[in-house]
Protein backbone atom coordinates (compact mmCIF):
# COMPACT_ATOMS: atom_id res chain seq x y z
CA UNK A 1 0.00 0.00 0.00
CA UNK A 2 1.04 3.64 0.25
CA UNK A 3 3.24 4.68 3.27
CA UNK A 4 3.03 7.66 4.78
CA UNK A 5 5.39 9.36 6.92
CA UNK A 6 4.70 11.18 9.87
CA UNK A 7 8.34 12.11 12.17
CA UNK A 8 9.89 8.75 12.20
CA UNK A 9 7.01 6.59 12.22
CA UNK A 10 5.63 4.75 9.06
CA UNK A 11 1.90 3.96 8.66
CA UNK A 12 1.12 1.39 5.91
CA UNK A 13 -1.53 2.54 4.45
CA UNK A 14 -4.00 -0.39 2.22
CA UNK A 15 -4.76 0.26 -1.41
CA UNK A 16 -8.47 -0.39 -0.59
CA UNK A 17 -8.62 1.74 1.56
CA UNK A 18 -12.17 4.05 1.16
CA UNK A 19 -9.56 7.38 1.31
CA UNK A 20 -6.10 5.84 0.06
CA UNK A 21 -6.40 7.43 -2.88
CA UNK A 22 -7.79 10.73 -1.43
CA UNK A 23 -6.91 11.31 1.78
CA UNK A 24 -5.74 10.52 5.34
CA UNK A 25 -6.44 12.20 8.47
CA UNK A 26 -3.28 12.66 11.12
CA UNK A 27 -4.16 12.01 14.67
CA UNK A 28 -1.57 14.04 16.41
CA UNK A 29 -2.66 15.34 19.88
CA UNK A 30 -0.93 18.55 18.90
CA UNK A 31 -0.40 20.36 15.45
CA UNK A 32 2.82 21.58 16.52
CA UNK A 33 4.24 18.00 17.11
CA UNK A 34 4.14 17.04 13.65
CA UNK A 35 7.18 18.20 11.71
CA UNK A 36 6.92 17.11 8.31
CA UNK A 37 4.68 14.76 6.14
CA UNK A 38 5.49 13.26 2.89
CA UNK A 39 3.27 11.25 1.02
CA UNK A 40 3.05 10.13 -2.45
CA UNK A 41 1.14 11.87 -4.77
CA UNK A 42 -2.85 11.55 -4.84
CA UNK A 43 -2.79 10.88 -0.74
CA UNK A 44 -3.46 14.50 0.49
CA UNK A 45 -2.57 14.46 4.12
CA UNK A 46 -5.27 16.33 6.53
CA UNK A 47 -3.99 17.67 9.83
CA UNK A 48 -6.11 18.44 13.15
CA UNK A 49 -5.97 21.94 12.32
CA UNK A 50 -6.23 22.42 8.60
CA UNK A 51 -6.61 26.20 8.72
CA UNK A 52 -2.97 26.67 9.37
CA UNK A 53 -1.09 23.97 7.24
CA UNK A 54 -0.17 24.49 3.86
CA UNK A 55 0.14 21.66 1.27
CA UNK A 56 3.14 21.83 -1.41
CA UNK A 57 3.61 19.85 -4.32
CA UNK A 58 6.53 18.34 -6.27
CA UNK A 59 5.99 17.76 -9.73
CA UNK A 60 9.35 15.93 -10.54
CA UNK A 61 9.17 13.75 -7.52
CA UNK A 62 5.06 12.98 -7.72
CA UNK A 63 5.41 13.77 -3.93
CA UNK A 64 2.99 16.12 -1.74
CA UNK A 65 3.66 17.38 2.00
CA UNK A 66 2.19 19.17 4.15
CA UNK A 67 3.70 21.23 6.76
CA UNK A 68 1.90 23.11 9.77
CA UNK A 69 3.69 25.80 9.27
CA UNK A 70 2.07 28.63 6.98
CA UNK A 71 4.12 29.29 4.07
CA UNK A 72 4.56 32.57 2.86
CA UNK A 73 6.75 32.01 -0.58
CA UNK A 74 8.17 28.21 -1.30
CA UNK A 75 11.30 27.34 -3.57
CA UNK A 76 11.03 27.40 -7.07
CA UNK A 77 10.79 23.87 -7.30
CA UNK A 78 7.41 23.58 -5.48
CA UNK A 79 3.68 25.07 -5.83
CA UNK A 80 1.34 25.97 -3.30
CA UNK A 81 -1.46 23.56 -3.74
CA UNK A 82 -4.04 25.09 -1.10
CA UNK A 83 -2.32 27.92 0.23
CA UNK A 84 -3.35 29.55 3.59
CA UNK A 85 -3.15 33.44 4.47
CA UNK A 86 -1.58 34.04 7.46
CA UNK A 87 1.57 35.83 8.79
CA UNK A 88 4.17 33.62 9.63
CA UNK A 89 7.86 33.11 8.97
CA UNK A 90 9.07 31.68 5.63
CA UNK A 91 9.44 27.95 6.04
CA UNK A 92 10.30 26.61 2.96
CA UNK A 93 10.14 22.88 2.55
CA UNK A 94 11.40 20.01 0.56
CA UNK A 95 10.82 16.39 0.03
CA UNK A 96 12.72 13.16 -1.46
CA UNK A 97 11.87 9.69 -2.01
CA UNK A 98 12.82 7.52 0.90
CA UNK A 99 14.60 4.35 0.70
CA UNK A 100 12.03 2.19 1.03
CA UNK A 101 11.03 2.53 -2.19
CA UNK A 102 14.30 1.25 -3.61
CA UNK A 103 14.94 -1.42 -1.14
CA UNK A 104 11.33 -2.84 -2.13
CA UNK A 105 12.55 -3.42 -5.75
CA UNK A 106 14.65 -6.34 -4.85
CA UNK A 107 12.33 -7.68 -1.69
CA UNK A 108 11.05 -10.85 -3.42
CA UNK A 109 13.46 -11.45 -5.92
CA UNK A 110 15.98 -14.56 -6.04
CA UNK A 111 19.60 -13.90 -4.39
CA UNK A 112 21.22 -14.67 -7.82
CA UNK A 113 19.13 -12.10 -9.91
CA UNK A 114 20.42 -9.41 -7.41
CA UNK A 115 22.46 -6.89 -9.21
CA UNK A 116 25.63 -6.95 -7.12
CA UNK A 117 25.22 -10.60 -5.91
CA UNK A 118 28.54 -11.72 -4.52
CA UNK A 119 29.82 -8.92 -4.78
CA UNK A 120 32.36 -8.01 -1.86
CA UNK A 121 32.17 -4.18 -1.31
CA UNK A 122 34.42 -1.94 1.06
CA UNK A 123 32.86 0.99 2.46
CA UNK A 124 34.97 3.73 4.53
CA UNK A 125 32.05 5.86 5.73
CA UNK A 126 31.79 7.13 9.55
CA UNK A 127 29.47 4.78 11.67
CA UNK A 128 26.97 7.71 11.43
CA UNK A 129 26.10 6.86 8.04
CA UNK A 130 27.53 3.46 7.76
CA UNK A 131 24.14 1.51 8.73
CA UNK A 132 22.44 3.10 6.38
CA UNK A 133 24.68 2.76 2.70
CA UNK A 134 25.09 -1.22 4.61
CA UNK A 135 21.76 -1.81 3.95
CA UNK A 136 21.31 -0.79 0.45
CA UNK A 137 24.22 -2.39 -0.67
CA UNK A 138 22.46 -5.71 0.99
CA UNK A 139 19.10 -5.26 -0.80
CA UNK A 140 20.72 -5.00 -3.55
CA UNK A 141 23.03 -8.39 -3.20
CA UNK A 142 26.55 -7.31 -2.10
CA UNK A 143 28.52 -8.40 1.08
CA UNK A 144 29.36 -5.11 2.52
CA UNK A 145 32.60 -4.86 4.68
CA UNK A 146 32.71 -1.80 6.39
CA UNK A 147 36.06 -0.10 7.29
CA UNK A 148 35.82 2.98 10.04
CA UNK A 149 38.25 4.97 8.61
CA UNK A 150 37.33 8.17 10.17
CA UNK A 151 35.06 8.57 13.14
CA UNK A 152 32.87 11.91 13.70
CA UNK A 153 32.68 13.17 17.24
CA UNK A 154 31.76 16.06 19.69
CA UNK A 155 34.05 19.26 19.79
CA UNK A 156 36.14 18.88 23.19
CA UNK A 157 35.78 22.50 23.05
CA UNK A 158 32.84 24.27 22.40
CA UNK A 159 33.55 27.84 22.90
CA UNK A 160 34.00 28.99 18.87
CA UNK A 161 30.81 27.13 18.25
CA UNK A 162 28.73 28.20 21.03
CA UNK A 163 29.59 31.92 20.44
CA UNK A 164 28.38 32.29 16.85
CA UNK A 165 25.74 30.15 17.99
CA UNK A 166 24.67 33.06 20.87
CA UNK A 167 25.07 35.97 17.83
CA UNK A 168 22.90 34.43 15.15
CA UNK A 169 21.88 37.65 14.35
CA UNK A 170 25.49 38.71 13.01
CA UNK A 171 24.93 36.17 10.04
CA UNK A 172 22.93 35.98 7.24
CA UNK A 173 22.70 32.11 7.24
CA UNK A 174 24.31 29.12 8.39
CA UNK A 175 24.98 26.27 5.97
CA UNK A 176 24.91 22.90 7.17
CA UNK A 177 27.18 20.37 4.78
CA UNK A 178 26.09 17.40 6.30
CA UNK A 179 23.55 15.51 8.81
CA UNK A 180 26.28 15.83 11.62
CA UNK A 181 26.94 18.85 11.24
CA UNK A 182 23.16 19.48 12.14
CA UNK A 183 22.99 17.32 15.07
CA UNK A 184 25.82 19.38 16.59
CA UNK A 185 24.36 22.37 16.27
CA UNK A 186 21.22 21.64 17.16
CA UNK A 187 22.01 20.01 20.45
CA UNK A 188 24.16 23.09 20.94
CA UNK A 189 21.72 25.36 20.17
CA UNK A 190 19.07 23.67 22.81
CA UNK A 191 21.27 23.47 25.64
CA UNK A 192 22.21 26.59 25.01
CA UNK A 193 18.93 28.28 24.99
CA UNK A 194 17.20 25.65 27.70
CA UNK A 195 14.62 23.22 25.17
CA UNK A 196 14.22 22.87 21.85
CA UNK A 197 11.21 25.16 21.58
CA UNK A 198 13.29 28.15 22.82
CA UNK A 199 16.37 27.24 20.72
CA UNK A 200 13.70 27.62 17.62
CA UNK A 201 12.50 30.98 18.58
CA UNK A 202 15.82 32.65 19.11
CA UNK A 203 16.48 30.92 15.53
CA UNK A 204 13.46 33.09 14.37
CA UNK A 205 14.25 36.24 15.90
CA UNK A 206 17.77 35.52 14.79
CA UNK A 207 16.20 35.87 10.99
CA UNK A 208 19.49 33.58 9.94
CA UNK A 209 18.81 31.82 7.39
CA UNK A 210 19.47 27.74 7.31
CA UNK A 211 20.93 25.83 4.47
CA UNK A 212 21.19 22.16 4.06
CA UNK A 213 21.81 19.31 1.44
CA UNK A 214 19.85 16.81 0.33
CA UNK A 215 17.90 14.73 2.39
CA UNK A 216 19.12 17.05 5.37
CA UNK A 217 16.91 19.33 5.03
CA UNK A 218 14.36 17.40 6.00
CA UNK A 219 16.11 16.54 8.89
CA UNK A 220 15.93 20.48 10.09
CA UNK A 221 12.36 20.50 9.65
CA UNK A 222 11.43 17.39 11.55
CA UNK A 223 13.40 18.52 14.44
CA UNK A 224 11.33 22.05 13.99
CA UNK A 225 13.73 24.40 12.41
CA UNK A 226 13.35 26.06 8.88
CA UNK A 227 15.20 24.98 5.74
CA UNK A 228 15.67 28.04 3.86
CA UNK A 229 17.79 27.40 1.41
CA UNK A 230 18.17 23.71 -0.31
CA UNK A 231 20.22 23.74 -3.49
CA UNK A 232 18.69 21.49 -6.63
CA UNK A 233 22.15 19.71 -6.50
CA UNK A 234 22.88 18.44 -3.20
CA UNK A 235 26.52 19.92 -2.72
CA UNK A 236 28.84 22.25 -1.42
CA UNK A 237 29.15 23.84 -5.04
CA UNK A 238 25.31 23.13 -5.70
CA UNK A 239 24.80 25.38 -2.63
CA UNK A 240 27.33 28.79 -3.62
CA UNK A 241 25.25 28.37 -6.74
CA UNK A 242 21.70 28.64 -5.08
CA UNK A 243 22.84 31.66 -3.07
CA UNK A 244 24.22 33.17 -6.25
CA UNK A 245 21.17 32.56 -8.52
CA UNK A 246 18.94 33.74 -5.53
CA UNK A 247 20.92 37.01 -5.08
CA UNK A 248 21.75 35.97 -1.21
CA UNK A 249 25.92 35.06 -1.83
CA UNK A 250 26.87 38.94 -1.91
CA UNK A 251 27.79 40.16 1.05
CA UNK A 252 26.30 37.68 3.21
CA UNK A 253 27.44 36.34 6.33
CA UNK A 254 27.60 32.86 6.39
CA UNK A 255 28.42 30.45 9.23
CA UNK A 256 30.14 27.39 7.20
CA UNK A 257 32.53 24.70 8.55
CA UNK A 258 34.36 24.25 5.14
CA UNK A 259 34.27 25.42 1.67
CA UNK A 260 34.80 28.57 2.55
CA UNK A 261 37.07 29.74 -0.52
CA UNK A 262 33.92 29.39 -2.84
CA UNK A 263 31.57 31.24 -0.81
CA UNK A 264 33.79 33.90 -0.84
CA UNK A 265 34.71 34.09 -4.54
CA UNK A 266 30.73 34.49 -4.92
CA UNK A 267 31.29 37.69 -2.45
CA UNK A 268 30.29 36.11 0.80
CA UNK A 269 31.79 36.53 3.82
CA UNK A 270 32.34 33.31 5.41
CA UNK A 271 33.01 32.18 8.72
CA UNK A 272 34.36 28.74 9.36
CA UNK A 273 33.35 27.40 12.70
CA UNK A 274 33.42 23.86 13.49
CA UNK A 275 30.75 21.83 14.86
CA UNK A 276 32.06 18.38 15.47
CA UNK A 277 35.44 16.72 15.57
CA UNK A 278 36.59 13.99 12.51
CA UNK A 279 39.51 11.51 13.41
CA UNK A 280 41.36 8.55 11.90
CA UNK A 281 38.85 6.05 13.00
CA UNK A 282 41.33 2.53 12.35
CA UNK A 283 43.58 2.42 15.90
CA UNK A 284 44.60 -0.43 17.32
CA UNK A 285 43.72 -4.13 15.59
CA UNK A 286 39.99 -2.21 13.95
CA UNK A 287 40.27 -2.19 10.08
CA UNK A 288 43.16 -5.22 10.35
CA UNK A 289 40.91 -7.71 9.26
CA UNK A 290 39.47 -5.73 6.31
CA UNK A 291 42.09 -4.13 5.18
CA UNK A 292 44.09 -7.88 4.95
CA UNK A 293 41.53 -9.02 2.12
CA UNK A 294 41.67 -5.80 0.27
CA UNK A 295 45.45 -6.28 0.12
CA UNK A 296 44.69 -9.94 -0.44
CA UNK A 297 42.44 -8.72 -3.66
CA UNK A 298 38.87 -10.32 -2.07
CA UNK A 299 37.09 -6.53 -2.37
CA UNK A 300 35.53 -5.77 -5.67
CA UNK A 301 35.03 -2.30 -4.99
CA UNK A 302 35.56 0.53 -2.68
CA UNK A 303 33.58 3.42 -1.75
CA UNK A 304 34.20 6.73 -0.45
CA UNK A 305 31.73 9.03 1.10
CA UNK A 306 34.22 11.66 1.53
CA UNK A 307 38.29 12.79 0.44
CA UNK A 308 38.55 12.69 4.34
CA UNK A 309 37.99 8.74 3.74
CA UNK A 310 40.30 8.03 1.00
CA UNK A 311 42.76 9.37 3.14
CA UNK A 312 42.56 7.61 6.14
CA UNK A 313 42.24 4.18 4.07
CA UNK A 314 45.85 4.99 2.45
CA UNK A 315 47.12 5.41 6.15
CA UNK A 316 45.05 1.96 7.57
CA UNK A 317 46.70 0.27 3.89
CA UNK A 318 50.27 1.01 4.87
CA UNK A 319 50.78 4.37 2.55
CA UNK A 320 49.64 5.56 -0.70
CA UNK A 321 52.22 3.89 -2.70
CA UNK A 322 51.32 0.25 -1.67
CA UNK A 323 47.94 1.03 -1.68
CA UNK A 324 47.91 2.00 -5.55
CA UNK A 325 50.01 -1.29 -6.15
CA UNK A 326 47.48 -3.02 -4.74
CA UNK A 327 44.31 -1.42 -6.58
CA UNK A 328 46.63 -1.26 -9.64
CA UNK A 329 47.20 -5.01 -9.83
CA UNK A 330 43.57 -6.59 -7.95
CA UNK A 331 41.55 -4.47 -10.58
CA UNK A 332 39.60 -3.61 -7.46
CA UNK A 333 36.69 -0.63 -8.18
CA UNK A 334 36.93 2.44 -6.65
CA UNK A 335 33.91 4.18 -6.50
CA UNK A 336 32.64 7.65 -4.94
CA UNK A 337 29.59 9.15 -3.59
CA UNK A 338 28.98 11.77 -6.18
CA UNK A 339 31.71 14.69 -8.20
CA UNK A 340 33.03 15.93 -5.59
CA UNK A 341 34.65 13.28 -3.89
CA UNK A 342 35.44 11.42 -6.87
CA UNK A 343 37.29 14.96 -7.31
CA UNK A 344 39.14 14.57 -3.76
CA UNK A 345 39.73 11.02 -3.93
CA UNK A 346 41.39 10.54 -7.10
CA UNK A 347 43.85 13.32 -6.06
CA UNK A 348 44.71 12.09 -3.06
CA UNK A 349 45.22 8.69 -4.20
CA UNK A 350 46.29 9.68 -7.98
CA UNK A 351 44.04 7.18 -9.51
CA UNK A 352 41.12 7.05 -11.68
CA UNK A 353 37.56 7.14 -9.91
CA UNK A 354 35.04 5.20 -12.27
CA UNK A 355 32.36 4.49 -10.43
CA UNK A 356 30.91 8.15 -9.71
CA UNK A 357 26.78 8.49 -7.66
CA UNK A 358 25.23 10.37 -10.51
CA UNK A 359 22.17 11.13 -7.96
CA UNK A 360 24.70 11.85 -4.83
CA UNK A 361 21.54 13.37 -2.22
CA UNK A 362 20.95 9.91 -0.91
CA UNK A 363 23.14 6.68 -0.93
CA UNK A 364 20.85 4.89 -3.06
CA UNK A 365 22.53 6.84 -5.89
CA UNK A 366 26.28 5.45 -5.33
CA UNK A 367 24.93 2.31 -5.00
CA UNK A 368 23.12 2.24 -8.90
CA UNK A 369 26.42 3.64 -10.03
CA UNK A 370 27.84 0.14 -8.77
CA UNK A 371 24.95 -2.13 -10.27
CA UNK A 372 25.78 -0.23 -13.74
CA UNK A 373 29.58 -0.59 -13.60
CA UNK A 374 29.20 -3.83 -12.55
CA UNK A 375 26.31 -5.27 -14.92
CA UNK A 376 28.58 -3.27 -17.68
CA UNK A 377 31.34 -6.21 -16.89
CA UNK A 378 28.94 -9.37 -17.02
Amino acid sequence: GVVLKVLSSVYPIPRNHPRSSRSMTIQAGRTSNVKLTAVRMGLLPVLPCPARASVLEHPRERLKMVTPRVLTSVPSRFSIARPREEKSRVFPITVSASSESYESKYMLSTPASLPLYGRRILFTAPRQYASRLSSLLIQSGAHPVWLPAIEITQLSDNTELDAALLQLSEYTHVAYTSRNGINAVLQRLELLHDGAERAQEAVSRSGARFCALGKDGAALLEAGYPCDVLPTEPSTQGLVKELVERGEAQDARIIIPRFVEALEAAGAHAIRVEAYATAYGCYGDIGNVEIRQLLAGEIDAVVFSSTAESEALAQAAGGLERLRKVITATGTLLAAHGPYTAKGAGAVLGLDIPCVSKRFGTFEGVVEALEEVFASRN
